[in-house]
């Protein structure tokens, strides 16, 4: 029975990751100041995966990984109310007083991701690139980088 109930949780997790497209290598290019233009791709992943680049002029490949974080905005509110009710006139006599109190939390999640890649080339070249990452069916993401000869580019995917 253990034996059945592992092969159906194995399935199912492998169902999950590949309907949510992870490890899916999405295609971008990156472009330099100068008109060179680079493939690139980026894993589609949870909070981080790998990237990939290619400068067809020189051959260079480069490898790496990016990491995302989703901004995630939380409140805190409280409030105390406290009254007296005066029952004179009433048939009662007395005053009575009650007191309510009361707490929340809240939570804004975005679906935009500020991410960070680092590809290392095999000829020396280094690309830092800072992206936005719109997660979702259909990830998305612009970006720019630089390289470790002074170089700036942009980034899209």
């Amino acid at each position: 029975m253990g034996t059945i109930i592992r092969a159906a949780v194995l399935v199912a997790t492998t169902l999950l990751v590949v309907g949510c497209g992870i490890g899916i290598m999405l295609p971008g290019t990156i472009y330099s100041q100068d008109g060179k233009v680079l493939s690139f791709q980026i894993e589609q992943a949870y909070r981080t995966g790998a990237v990939t680049a290619l400068d067809p002029a020189t051959g260079e490949r480069f490898s790496g990984t990016y990491v995302g974080i989703l901004e995630r905005t939380t409140t805190l509110s409280s409030n105390f109310l406290s009254g007296q009710t005066n029952f004179a006139g009433t048939g009662f006599a007395g005053t009575a007083t009650s007191t309510a109190s009361g707490f929340g939390t809240g939570s804004v999640g975005s679906n935009i991701a500020n991410a960070t890649a680092y590809l290392a080339g095999d000829k020396g070249t280094v690309l830092t690139c800072e992206m936005l990452i719109e997660a979702g069916f259909s990830t998305h993401g612009i970006g720019k980088c630089s390289d470790n000869k002074g170089k700036n580019y942009r980034l899209q995917f």
